[in-house]
């Protein structure tokens, strides 16, 4: 396999894990691409609104939502990671999850403001994007292989290809 294959797959099953995880918990988003954007200088990505100050205040008050964004942040390096048979903090510490590490910062940052355990639901967040990914492998894999033939699917079709293989979202 040639080496530019290789970054179309691993960037494939990086954006899968961000769409699956944001599917399985119910997290409303209109598509994912492998496209890339030169608005903001990034391979492809999850078109979503991620959480704002106030959901962070939420999340403190005992609101889920923070939770689940960084799950979905993390995610993509979760798929990535398991795809190259690496550790996911290696991933997620390369230049190219730089995006995802920046908004996660601010999430994190925004949460120390009004938690001191901000650091501890950042790990919490991490197993448990490690723990969906691994429930929904055969779905990343498949949505993985569908972007990097279509380059973009939308939630809808990303629910298709989970109803397919008997997948439902999870009770988050």
């Amino acid at each position: 396999m040639t080496e530019s294959i290789e970054i179309e797959n691993s960037l494939a099953h990086h954006e899968a894990g961000h769409a699956v995880c944001a599917w399985a918990l119910g997290y409303a988003f209109e598509l994912v691409s492998v496209v890339p954007d030169p608005d903001d200088n990034r391979a492809g990505g999850l078109k979503s609104a991620l959480p704002s100050r106030e959901m962070v205040w939420r999340a403190v008050q005992g609101d889920l939502t923070t939770v689940h964004a960084l799950q979905v942040l993390y995610a993509g390096s979760v798929a990535e990671a398991r795809h190259e048979k690496i550790q996911a903090d290696a991933v997620w510490m390369s230049i190219g999850s730089n995006s995802d590490r920046m908004e996660a910062r601010r999430i994190v940052d925004d949460l120390t403001v009004v938690s001191p355990l901000a650091d501890v639901v950042f790990r919490s967040a991490k197993a448990q994007a490690h723990d969906r990914v691994d429930a929904h492998w055969t779905l990343v894999e498949a949505a993985a292989r569908e972007l990097r033939t279509q380059r973009v699917l939308t939630q809808g079709e990303i629910a298709e290809l989970a109803h397919g293989l008997g997948g439902t979202p999870d009770a988050a």
